[in-house]
């Protein structure tokens, strides 16, 4: 089975190309095979290119149609455009070759082509015309540098664009002339009428040379007479220079200006058009395939009442898919909207919230990708950007808290169920309300954390020791007469109402059986396992600091904090629910390992 890489190389080759510089139409091809990826092309269809230049992409599409389907590729430019090779060279060669027969090339304006479409001899629009069910995709340069060396790329354009802007429409012939923001060109398609379906963010491959182009453009001679007899007042001419000089400032302080720009970001947008007014009759719509677990994440993220910023998602798949993308590249392409907030609207730290509710999501769902998560979550803490705002992890502290561990364990209902769900908060993490999964996702939190206190540059075996003591210090089951339990119930209940005060009752019940440590004692455990050193190390100091306060009806009554004696009472404790046969036996076994690890990391500790 052919690998992307193979892919690209054997399509390039199909191109009109230097041999001796085929890394330049490989890169470019790549890059477009990429871009491919995140578009639904079926063997067979039928695709409308408008902007198809040389004739890069049109290889591409050619080749994802197969022989079946048809690419017709449209652009305005002059047959005599275009350097090493104009159109007509290029598109000539192309033709000559396999994928020719696939291809028709227009030579017109898209809008006068497509009017002059004859009309179709039934409802049936054109194959190729955008007035049918079928969706638009379609790709950008975004302005989002995903590395220090691409920022001159994207200052580039916003100087070209700021000269071109200046002159006719006709008297222009830079490859930048007008610049969109993914942001702008969403608007304008949901304006004319479009359904936006799904959005990415794609860093490019380092081979790619478009920065490199745009950057000697832009710093070139000829940029310089064009200022000058184009823009003819002082203060708009003083506008392009600096968006100039803003482009050559940071090329100074590159260590390899050559490389410049060769990660800068593609933004897609995929598009559905409105139902058509007319009764046209339709194919019916081809098979969905099946999502996997992370688009169905990410759909529903993309559909909550406060939708994930579409970054962060795009950072997210492309961290779990595509490996390829460094972590420290996912990480900036998530921050991307807060980094912008925060050059607009400068704040003593950046605003994370919307990333702690995605990402905390993630961590319990997809538990084979933790590592990876961790190391995203470390990468965004090193991020320079917001004055180095992001080494503290602003938000994370409050949102664990009050989010994260506040863990109430269902040890019965698959999937539990609430009496009364509408006088209670949404489940946990607002994950599905099934025992397995919620324990699954409370024991990864608690793994996560656990090696964040020994990796980042934050402490967190407070958080450590509020799972550990709610794990060996807590009892309810204990207790047999609740004397706050009937009053609790008949303030949210009809007391007269039998059937839902023993609903509500057996739900209250439920939450404090013996049984919860199944779910407890695992992410307990995990504590022990990764930093039972530190743990060790702050018990024999007796740290009272990196502990939240205590509670009433706590089997431990000795000083509050961290001790000596409290860490021989854990391990009491542990040796205890070893023997308890209410619990199952994989619980048992993990309590029995647990006093194992504590005996060792006594005896290397002393």
């Amino acid at each position: 089975m052919s690998t992307l890489t193979d892919t690209a190389a054997s399509i390039a080759r199909l191109s009109l190309h230097d041999p001796t510089h085929f890394n330049i139409q490989y890169s470019q091809t790549l890059h477009r095979l990429t871009l491919l990826q995140h578009w639904d092309i079926t063997p067979g269809s039928t695709i409308l290119e408008l902007g198809c230049g040389q004739g890069d992409c049109t290889t591409v599409l050619a080749s994802a149609v197969g022989e079946h389907g048809k690419v017709v590729a449209v652009d305005p430019a002059d047959l005599d455009y275009g350097s090493p090779y104009t159109l007509s060279e290029a598109q000539s060669h192309i033709t000559s070759g396999p994928l020719g027969p696939n291809i028709t090339w227009i030579h017109q304006s898209p809008l006068p082509y497509l009017s002059s479409l004859p009309l179709p001899p039934t409802p049936q629009p054109p194959p190729h015309s955008t007035q049918q069910s079928s969706p638009t995709a379609s790709a950008e340069w975004s302005l989002l540098a995903t590395h220090p060396s691409a920022q001159p790329h994207v200052l580039a354009a916003l100087a070209q664009a700021s000269l071109e802007c200046r002159k006719d429409s006709d008297s222009s012939a830079s490859n930048v002339r007008t610049v969109l923001s993914p942001k702008r060109l969403t608007e304008l398609a949901v304006e004319a009428g479009w359904r936006l379906e799904r959005e990415a963010v794609v860093p490019c491959n380092e081979g790619l040379l478009d920065g490199r182009w745009e950057v000697g453009a832009c710093l070139s001679g000829g940029f310089e007479r064009e200022v000058k007899m184009v823009v003819k007042g002082e203060r708009e001419r003083a506008v392009v220079w600096a968006a100039r000089d803003a482009c050559e400032s940071p090329c100074r302080q590159l260590s390899h200006p050559r490389y410049i720009i060769s990660l800068i970001a593609s933004f897609l947008f995929h598009l559905h058009s409105p139902p058509p007014r007319t009764n046209i009759l339709k194919h019916p719509p081809a098979q969905h395939r099946k999502m996997t677990s992370l688009e169905a994440f990410c759909r529903a993220q993309r559909e909550e009442e406060y939708p994930t910023p579409p970054e962060m998602l795009t950072a997210l798949e492309l961290l779990f898919t595509d490996p390829s993308v460094s972590v420290s590249t996912a990480a900036r392409i998530a921050m991307t909207p807060i980094i912008i907030d925060e050059g607009i609207n400068p704040t003593p730290e950046p605003n994370l919230s919307d990333f702690w509710i995605m990402f905390f999501k993630a961590v319990g769902l997809f538990t084979n990708q933790n590592d990876h998560l961790l190391e995203f979550l470390l990468a965004i803490q090193s991020l320079p950007d917001c004055n180095g705002g992001f080494r503290k992890l602003p938000g994370l502290d409050e949102y664990l808290m009050e989010f994260v561990f506040d863990y109430i364990d269902h040890p019965f209902n698959l999937p539990y169920t609430d009496p009364i769900p509408e006088l209670t908060d949404t489940p946990w993490l607002n994950l599905p309300s099934h025992r397995d999964i919620q324990r699954q996702a409370w024991l990864n939190v608690n793994r996560l954390t656990a090696n964040l206190h020994l990796r980042s540059k934050g402490s967190f075996l407070e958080y450590g020791g509020l799972t550990v003591r709610k794990t060996l210090e807590k009892a309810p089951w204990e207790i047999f007469h609740h004397a706050d339990l009937e009053e609790h119930l008949s303030f949210v209940l009809n007391v007269g109402n039998e059937t839902e005060y023993n609903r509500e009752k057996d739900d209250v019940m439920e939450r404090i059986d013996i049984r919860t440590l199944d779910g407890w004692v695992p992410a307990a455990a995990v504590w022990f396992r990764v930093c039972g050193k530190e743990m060790y190390e702050v018990s024999r100091v007796g740290e009272e600091e990196m502990m939240f306060g205590e509670w009433k009806g706590s089997k431990w009554v000795g000083r509050p904090g961290w001790s000596r004696e409290r860490w021989m009472f854990w391990k009491e404790r542990w040796g205890w629910i070893a023997g308890v046969t209410a619990l199952n036996r994989r619980t048992r076994e993990i309590a029995r390992d647990v006093v194992v690890v504590m005996g060792r990391v006594e005896s290397e500790g002393e």
